[in-house]
């Protein structure tokens, strides 16, 4: 039998953070801070052996999980927004945009090198935190702020 390749989607109750955040728009422009419960999921274009088996599962959802695991119960702030000021003062967070300032606790924020918090930007996040193992041809991150709502990054 020769090899062949075939897309492997991972998906789970477990691939899921609840997290804070607010979609910035323009410099004067945001959504005021609310929640979605994320939910993960991974597709994987892999090289299958003449034994029929492409890779091990286990050390995607390993690395899925503990991503999720990561961002749960914070607050996510962009660190690439231009319109975002984010200033570490201490047990605080304080946070500017068009003139306004807010402190959040140190201890409940999570930022992240993406331009925005959105489903397009975590999608690529994950992604480049995921990577490639050896036998994986493709990888594609997609997260969903609910139903109907999600974006596909890879």
């Amino acid at each position: 039998m020769s090899t062949y390749t075939s897309v492997i989607r991972l998906e789970s109750p477990r691939f899921s953070f609840s997290s804070g955040h607010f979609t910035i728009f323009s410099a004067q422009r945001r959504e005021r801070l609310h929640g979605h419960r994320f939910h993960v999921a991974v597709e994987l274009t892999t090289e299958v052996g003449a034994e029929g088996l492409s890779i091990d599962y286990g050390v995607y959802k390993k690395k899925i999980e503990a991503l999720c695991t990561e961002l749960d119960e914070y607050m996510l702030l962009p660190l690439k927004n231009p319109h975002l000021e984010i200033l570490h003062q201490g047990a605080h967070v304080q946070c500017s945009f068009a003139g306004k300032t807010f402190s959040l606790l140190a201890e409940d924020v999570k930022t992240l090198s993406v331009a925005n918090i959105t489903v397009e930007e975590l999608s690529r996040w994950m992604h480049g935190q995921i990577g490639l193992e050896p036998g994986v041809v493709t990888l594609v991150c997609e997260v969903a702020s609910g139903p109907g709502q999600s974006a596909k990054f890879g």
